[in-house]
């Protein structure tokens, strides 16, 4: 989760995507950043609601395998 908001913050910071990807090249969820950029079109504002939507979908699945 930590990732996710960093990626956040990195948008917010300088709305640059390059820079995201850039960044995110070490962390775990490099390939989800890097396919929701592809999937946003680079656009900055919509990456960002890919990947609060994709984190938030993450948490859904997290708190179901803790439940069961």
């Amino acid at each position: 989760m930590r990732e996710f908001r960093r990626a956040t913050a990195a948008l917010k910071r300088g709305p640059s995507v390059e820079t995201l990807v850039v960044e995110a090249a070490t962390w775990r969820i490099r390939d989800i950043v890097v396919q929701a950029v592809a999937s946003a079109g680079r656009d900055p504002t919509a990456t960002m609601k890919a990947l609060v939507s994709c984190q938030r979908r993450i948490v859904a699945i997290v708190h179901r395998v803790i439940l069961f």
